[in-house]
């Protein structure tokens, strides 16, 4: 990555983690918000550092491994971010920062490689630089939490939606749809709601909700294609969960409507102009 890239980068990620305050965390819905922005910041940041600098051996030390070392097991599992965890996220994050501050501080100290200086004037895609331009929303047969879930969107931010089922076959195969429809520049949320029920072969014991099919695969797809921090999942209780996919955001769908706050902190992070107030 040129230094110039890379310097602002850093800058833009250090001013976004000023935004990562917990403000009034006094209900389940602002702090799941918190936790779900946090996670989108640091994913970003982690492959930021993999892609700027060259890999290094095991036992060696680097920018990339300077800042993941920093102890945040508490926060990459857990569903729900209580209220005694609030000061120790709010310490995480100071401490992530003043990490990528030293970094951006120290950046003299590493050459440039040739590699780095051909890339410069290069344009990349996707840009994770620049916000979304459009939602892609993955559903499965649940129409009524599709609907919901879209007209919120419709009304919070000003992007196109867009639901592959209502877009155009002219001819198309379904794959030929995603690759046209989930450009470089979208943001994706996936529903994983309880359509289906499986267990493994040969096991005797109750068979477990599970998402269609259709859904794993362009989680996958959108996955690749957008990057992980593009890409928030909002899933029914008992559904479930996919667990290769660490680093995406994984959403509570429930009932009391906490799912769009946390959906809201996922879009801001990721650059997306959203209207909070338009939220209920």
């Amino acid at each position: 990555m040129p230094r110039e890239e890379l310097v602002a980068a850093l800058a833009d990620s250090i001013a976004r983690s000023k935004d990562l305050n917990p403000g009034g965390s006094s209900t389940d819905a602002e702090r799941a918000a918190f936790l779900a922005a946090f996670r989108t910041w640091d994913e970003f940041n982690k492959r930021l550092l993999e892609r700027a600098f060259t890999p290094v051996a095991w036992h060696e030390t680097s920018p990339k491994s300077e800042y993941g070392t920093l102890q945040d097991l508490e926060f990459m599992t857990a569903v729900q971010l209580l209220p005694e965890q609030v000061p120790s996220l709010e310490r995480l994050v100071s401490e992530k920062a003043r990490r990528l501050q030293s970094i951006l501080d120290s950046l003299n100290l590493y050459e440039e490689t040739d590699a780095a200086k051909e890339l410069k004037g290069v344009s990349h895609a996707p840009d994770s630089g620049s916000p979304p331009q459009t939602i892609f929303m993955v559903h499965g047969r649940d129409r009524t939490a599709l609907t919901e879930v879209q007209r919120f969107l419709e009304r919070v931010t000003p992007l196109k939606i867009v639901v592959l089922g209502e877009q155009p076959n002219r001819g198309q195969t379904i794959i030929e749809k995603l690759g046209k429809h989930m450009n470089v520049d979208a943001f994706a949320v996936v529903l994983m709601t309880a359509d289906d029920e499986g267990r493994l072969r040969g096991e005797e014991n109750e068979l477990s909700l599970r998402a269609r099919q259709n859904v794993i695969f362009e989680l996958g797809y959108a996955t690749g294609r957008l990057g992980r921090e593009r890409v928030a999942v909002l899933y029914e209780d008992g559904v479930e969960l996919p667990s290769d996919y660490y680093g995406v955001a994984y959403i509570p769908f429930d009932v009391s409507g906490g799912w769009k706050l946390a959906l809201l902190g996922e879009l801001k992070a990721a650059g997306i102009t959203v209207d909070a107030n338009k939220a209920v």
